[in-house]
């Protein structure tokens, strides 16, 4: 009986594949196909109520049997796979993402999709520079940050240091509310500003934190004037701004005026670092310039200087050093004032005569390339 048994499903699964593949690959032979499943099954019935004495034997049998029936209707008729929707094998309970941070994010509720873009750009970051998944669950639930909150980057041209960091070039039409946040979130998005990477600084790195994230915010809060009304003015001026890794702005060029406001190498207004390299390098006419200056200057990951030739070129300054030199400016400017901040830079160049300027001591001598 158990070989008679077996024989006879042999037989109907033979028959039910020959006759599968002798139908046409078309809407008509898709509906061929369902006779012949299911006389495929129902002949399976008939085997099992005729062999029911060896049903124990057989039955494991059967049921393998009966499931590549089914899969074949399944493939044949264009039906997905049961699990696609998410559940598991037994039906009741989703997969769980391997991603850590994903897993952390959706068991704190923070994250319902699967991450894409610049989100899931910021998952992977995180992994690289080793920040615990916790600390991203504070940052997401703190900042309450959301895959929609990176929608402020698009639409902004993304240059990329050697070290792979994202700095973005604003359009000129950027209000300053999206330029505070679109610097908010380049930080957030790097996880980092690799200022300890460098054999010499003058402090020690900062690491990347919901604590870091949430100063830099309190900080632009404290700044915001030079959100509200300078961004429009550099653009307004014919300058060009970027976000950096530091969460804050740095711009180049614009008309005389803009030139006033940056001395040396550059100056930091609120947030603003305003570099000085345009009176020598560039036509100050040519709206492109600026733009395409940044651009360079950031994917070179030096600062540059202007050259008596004419023409600004690269120096051996970190630019990771510098813009957290400048960004130390912006918390002087957030604790000061912008009188206060004014007044004490002022009466710093008469100290400077003797010593070293106390707000750029403050700073980072070295850090600024003063030293």
């Amino acid at each position: 009986m158990v070989a008679a048994g077996r024989s006879n499903l042999d037989a109907v699964r033979t028959w039910v594949l020959d006759a599968a593949a002798s139908v046409p690959q078309n809407a008509s032979g898709e509906k061929m196909l369902t006779p012949i499943v299911q006389k495929g099954i129902g002949d399976v019935v008939e085997v099992v109520k005729t062999s029911n004495s060896q049903l124990n034997i057989i039955g494991a049998s059967i049921r393998g049997l009966s499931e590549e029936y089914r899969a074949l209707g399944d493939q044949k008729l264009g039906r997905t796979d049961p699990h696609a929707d998410g559940t598991g094998k037994d039906g009741d309970k989703p997969e769980e993402p391997q991603n850590p941070y994903e897993k952390a994010l959706r068991d704190a509720g923070l994250l319902k999709e699967p991450p894409t873009g610049y989100y899931k750009e910021w998952l992977d970051n995180a992994a690289k520079r080793n920040v615990p998944p916790e600390e991203i669950v504070k940052i997401a639930r703190e900042q309450n940050i959301t895959p929609q909150s990176f929608d402020v980057l698009n639409g902004m041209e993304r240059v990329q240091d050697e070290d792979g960091k994202s700095f973005f070039l604003m359009p000129t039409n950027t209000s300053g509310e999206d330029a505070r946040k679109a610097a908010l979130m380049t930080y957030v998005l790097n996880c980092g500003t690799d200022y300890g990477k460098n054999p010499k600084t003058d402090f020690k790195e900062t690491p990347y934190s919901a604590a870091e994230v949430q100063r830099i915010a309190d900080r632009q809060e404290a700044n915001s004037w030079s959100y509200d009304e300078d961004v429009n003015s550099v653009h307004e001026h014919g300058g060009r701004l970027m976000t950096t890794p530091n969460g804050m702005l740095m711009g180049l060029g614009g008309d005389q005026w803009q030139d006033v406001l940056s001395e040396g190498g550059g100056s930091t207004w609120g947030d603003i670092f305003m570099m000085n390299i345009d009176d020598f390098m560039m036509n100050i006419d040519d709206p492109a310039d600026p733009a395409q200056s940044l651009r360079d200057v950031a994917a070179s990951g030096l600062m540059w200087y202007p050259q008596p030739g004419g023409e600004g070129a690269p120096g051996i300054l970190d630019l990771d050093r510098v813009l957290h030199h400048e960004e130390r400016h912006s918390q002087q400017w957030q604790g000061r004032g912008y009188l206060g901040f004014i007044d004490a830079y002022a009466t710093g160049k008469l100290v400077e005569i003797f010593t070293d300027h106390p707000l750029e001591k403050d700073a980072g001598l070295s850090d600024g390339g003063y030293e």
